[in-house]
């Protein structure tokens, strides 16, 4: 065992079961305290128009690095994905920002599909992270194609074999590829959340099901495409884990 570790090595080493040099220290702080230690406005860092993959911005995953540095603690990276390669026929979701009086953006999304137009809205507050105010799937039946429509439907699924923000976090810490679980991915695309989300479980079980199912083959191929390019980690959902408003039958199964 060496005398000192980076922060990368010591988390692998915690990974693996094995002894580091001191016990890691990689305390969840997700993007608020970045962008509060960043000064800067929470709408301008999650809006800031640059090219990123993955959770969040360019801006914010760059704040979360130099907390790292501030704080002198081990990296966590969980802002980094692969670029997804997609057809060019495929839907896109076509966006406007429009700034609020007190302060903040909203970002209205629209996208063409086959099946109809789908719309989503994003309230990004100058003192907080942004959060989701109308989400994709109102209607189940009518507005689940759409969204299928715009992940790929055909299912030819691919991704760049490299990450472009990898040097971004070196050896300070471990990055990571976070795959969302299906029923928390499934709380970001339907409106109303888990409310409406668990009656679905009951009112639609198959149909839920046939969702569920794509939504597997999509998140085993991202997770194919992450071992590819040669991720630290595969992370399975997040700190918003919906285990503890679920119950554990539903959990096991979705």
């Amino acid at each position: 065992m060496p005398e000192s570790m980076t922060g990368r090595e010591r988390m692998l080493t915690a990974f693996a079961r094995k002894q580091p040099d001191h016990v890691p220290v990689s305390p969840d702080i997700s993007a608020m305290v970045p962008v509060r230690l960043s000064g800067k406005p929470f709408d301008q860092m999650f809006l800031d128009g640059l090219p990123h993959q993955g959770y969040a911005t360019a801006s914010v995953a760059q704040a979360y690095v130099d907390a790292v540095k501030y704080y002198g603690m081990d990296g966590w990276y969980i802002y980094g994905s692969m670029r997804e390669i997609a057809s060019e026929d495929r839907p896109r979701w076509q966006s406007r920002l429009e700034r609020l009086p007190g302060g903040g953006q909203v970002r209205y999304e629209v996208a063409q599909t086959r099946y109809g137009e789908a719309t989503r809205q994003t309230l990004f507050p100058t003192g907080e992270p942004p959060w989701e105010q109308e989400k994709p799937v109102k209607d189940l039946r009518s507005d689940w194609p759409k969204l299928r429509a715009l992940m790929g439907e055909d299912e030819c699924w691919q991704w760049e074999q490299e990450f472009a923000d990898r040097d971004r976090i070196g050896d300070l810490g471990v990055y990571s590829v976070a795959i969302g679980i299906p029923q928390d991915w499934w709380f970001f695309q339907r409106h109303g959340g888990y409310n409406v989300l668990f009656y679905d479980y009951i009112d639609e079980e198959a149909y839920i099901q046939e969702i569920f199912d794509f939504y597997q083959r999509y998140a085993l191929a991202r997770v194919n495409a992450g071992c590819i390019a040669g991720a630290d980690e595969i992370m399975l959902g997040g700190s918003a884990s919906s285990l503890s408003v679920s119950s554990p039958r539903n959990f096991r199964k979705y």
